[in-house]
């Protein structure tokens, strides 16, 4: 099973939902790399470089393009930033 955590702004809270048990993994973005490294360690957090528009609109199209006959894949493009990911 895997465990989403967006945009986690204090570690506590991301430990609230950190789920234990065989199979199971969690990823989580931040834009706090110290929480992050808190929540899986330094060697585990990974800092993904923020897109652009245009490479996140084109990203988008190529993985979901249903989304993009719609206007909300333009929102969704516009709304990006630079959060980094922690998996583990």
């Amino acid at each position: 099973m895997l465990v989403v955590i967006d945009d986690a702004w204090q570690v506590e809270a991301a430990e609230a939902l950190r789920c234990s048990g065989p199979g199971i993994s969690h990823l989580m973005t931040t834009r706090n790399e110290e929480i992050a490294r808190t929540f899986v360690g330094a060697g585990q957090a990974v800092k993904v470089p923020v897109l652009g528009d245009t490479p996140a609109w084109e990203l988008l199209q190529a993985l979901a393009p249903e989304a993009c006959v719609r206007s909300i894949g333009r929102t969704v493009v516009g709304g990006s930033t630079g959060r980094a990911p922690a998996g583990r």
